[in-house]
């Protein structure tokens, strides 16, 4: 790399994930993300996860006891904004 410039692309894939009950968390949402991160593991270096505001404290703890040793980056984040 003499000019500083690397010729690597970034390499993603969006999942969008419908929410059955808006009032009431599923646990089969956290079930359907950690299968996500599981079919996808080998894949990626990492995961960016964007969740509602009323769902990610919950998402993150069900995440954290379902890969205590994932050995990869995940971060969970959410937007002040609307998904639409």
């Amino acid at each position: 790399m003499e000019d500083g410039k690397s010729k690597s692309r970034i390499q993603y894939q969006i999942y969008e994930i419908e929410q059955k009950n808006q009032e009431t968390m599923d646990l089969s949402l956290f079930q359907e993300v950690g299968g996500i991160i599981e079919k996808n593991y080998g894949k990626y270096n990492g995961f960016v996860i964007i969740a509602q505001q009323l769902i990610i404290v919950h998402l993150a703890c069900a995440l954290s006891f379902m890969f205590d040793h994932l050995g990869k980056s995940v971060v969970i984040t959410t937007s002040k904004f609307p998904y639409t």
